[in-house]
C-alpha cells in the first residue's frame, strides 16, 4: 500500500513538472511575443498617422465601394420616392430619374407641368416666327444653384423671338440627355437641338450606380439613389442596358434587401469593378492604408483616362451618343448643335496654357463636320478677363450661364445666315 502510495506520489510530481515544463514559456518566448506585439502597433499606429495625412494633404481617404448596406440619408430617399414624397426629381423608369411634372426646389427651382425647369409652357408645335432650341444636358444645362431666370436656356429666351426649352437634368451624362430627347424632345417641334457636353459627363457614361462613382473618386454624397441606364458597345452601335429597378416594388425590395441587390447593380458599373470593396480585417489602419495607395497608385488617372484617353470605354461611348444624336436630329428636320461645356480645371488648364484635355473630342467633331461650339475658347476670347471663382461656383454662375447663351447665339446667328430659319 505504501508502495503504491509513493508511485503515486512520484507520478503526480512527475506530470506537474513536465506540466509546467511544457506550458510555461520561456522568457525568450515572452520577449518575442512582446516585441511582435510592440511592432504590430507601431505598424497600425504609423499607418493610422499616414492616413490622416494622406486625407488632410492629398484628400486621399479609405472610401470603400460599399455593397452591403445603404445609408440612412439614402433609405430616407428611397422612402420618399415610395410615399411620392419628392418635390423635384422623380422616379424614371427610363432615366433612372428626371424633373419632375411641377417640381419645385426651394423658391428658385421649379418646373412646369412637362417636366422642364420654365416657369411658363411650351406647345408641341412651333409658333410661327420663332426660333424654337431645344436644350438637353446634365445640371450645367438645367442650372443648378441658380434662379430660373439664370439658366442659359433662360438667357437664350431673352433674345427676341427665340424660345429655348430646358430639357437638362441635375446629375445625369449624355447617355441620359439622349435619351430624354428620344423619348420627350422629339415630340416637339423644333428648329435647333443642343446637347450640352460637360467635360465630366464623360466619366458617367461608365457608371450605372452614383454612389459607386462618388466611392471611386471620393465625391461629397449626391441625392441619386436610383440606378442610371448606361450603354455599352455591341457590334459596333449603341446597346442600352436599363436601370436595373424598373418599379416601385423594385425599389421597395432594394430598401429592404440592399445586400442582394448593391452587387447586382455594380455588375455593369465600372467603378464597382475597379474600386476596392469592405474588407473583413477593414478595422485595421494597415490594410486601409495599403488599399487607399493601391487604389491611388493603380487608377490615379482614370478620371482622365475616361474622357481623355481616346481609346477608354467612355469615350468610345461618347462618340457613338454623339453620332446617334446628330444622326435622329437630322432625321427629325432639325439642326443638331453640340455644345462642349468645360469644368473648372478646363477653364484653369486654358488659362495656363495647358494642353486641352478633351481636344480629341472636339477633333472628332471636327473631322466629322458636326455643328459645334467650344466654350472654353469662347471664355478665353471673351471672358479672360473674369476671375475663376466669379465663372464656376460649384456650377456656373449667372454670369457665365449668360456668355454661354451669348456663344450660342453668336454661332446660331452665324450658321443661318445664308440660309435663315425655316
Amino acid at each position: 500500500m505504501c508502495i503504491f502510495n509513493i508511485h503515486d506520489s512520484c507520478v503526480s510530481k512527475f506530470t506537474k513538472t513536465v506540466s509546467i515544463k511544457m506550458f510555461k514559456p520561456s522568457k525568450s518566448k515572452v520577449f518575442t511575443l512582446i516585441l511582435i506585439l510592440i511592432l504590430f502597433c507601431f505598424v497600425e499606429i504609423t499607418a493610422f498617422i499616414f492616413l490622416l495625412i494622406l486625407s488632410k494633404t492629398h484628400n486621399l481617404k479609405y472610401i470603400p465601394i460599399n455593397d452591403r448596406y445603404l445609408t440612412g440619408n439614402q433609405v430616407l430617399i428611397l422612402e420618399n420616392i415610395l410615399e411620392n414624397k419628392m418635390t423635384y426629381n422623380s422616379f424614371d423608369a427610363l432615366l433612372g430619374w428626371s424633373v419632375q411634372k411641377n417640381g419645385y426646389k426651394n423658391k428658385y427651382m421649379f418646373a412646369n407641368s412637362q417636366g422642364l425647369r420654365a416657369n411658363r409652357e411650351y406647345t408641341f408645335k412651333k409658333p410661327e416666327n420663332i426660333l424654337r432650341i431645344l436644350c438637353f444636358g446634365d445640371s450645367f444645362t438645367h442650372g443648378e444653384g441658380v434662379t430660373n431666370a439664370s439658366t442659359w436656356p433662360a438667357f437664350l429666351e431673352k433674345s427676341k423671338n427665340v424660345e429655348a426649352l430646358n430639357f437638362g437634368v441635375a446629375g445625369g451624362g449624355s447617355d441620359m440627355a439622349y435619351l430624354r430627347y428620344l423619348r420627350d424632345g422629339s415630340a416637339y417641334e423644333a428648329d435647333i437641338v443642343i446637347l450640352g457636353i460637360m467635360t465630366e459627363n464623360i466619366g458617367r457614361h461608365v457608371m450605372t450606380f452614383w454612389p459607386y462613382y462618388q466611392s471611386f473618386y471620393g465625391l461629397s454624397s449626391a441625392p441619386h439613389v436610383i440606378p442610371k441606364p448606361r450603354y455599352v458597345i455591341k457590334d459596333n452601335k449603341l446597346s442600352l442596358i436599363k436601370p436595373f429597378l424598373q418599379t416601385k416594388e423594385d425599389i421597395r425590395n432594394f430598401k429592404n434587401d440592399p445586400a442582394k441587390y448593391l452587387p447586382l447593380i455594380g455588375q455593369n458599373d465600372f467603378y464597382y469593378n475597379k474600386k476596392y470593396k469592405i474588407g473583413f480585417f477593414d478595422f485595421l489602419p494597415s490594410f486601409r492604408l495599403a488599399k487607399v495607395l493601391y487604389h491611388n497608385l493603380k487608377h490615379k488617372n482614370t478620371i482622365r483616362m475616361c474622357y481623355y484617353k481616346e481609346t477608354s470605354e467612355a469615350v468610345q461611348i461618347t462618340y457613338k451618343i454623339i453620332d446617334s444624336f446628330v444622326k435622329d436630329v437630322k432625321r427629325n428636320g432639325n439642326l443638331p448643335i453640340l455644345l462642349m461645356l468645360p469644368a473648372e480645371s478646363d477653364i484653369e488648364d486654358s488659362r495656363q496654357k495647358k494642353p486641352r484635355g478633351c481636344q480629341h473630342i472636339l477633333d472628332y467633331l471636327q473631322k466629322n463636320n458636326y455643328p459645334h461650339i467650344d466654350f472654353t475658347n469662347y471664355l478665353e476670347q471673351h471672358a479672360s478677363h473674369i476671375p475663376l471663382d466669379q465663372l464656376i461656383q460649384g456650377h456656373y454662375s449667372p454670369v457665365t450661364n449668360k456668355l454661354v447663351a451669348q456663344a450660342i447665339l453668336t454661332y446660331v446667328m452665324d450658321l443661318l445666315k445664308p440660309t435663315g430659319v425655316k
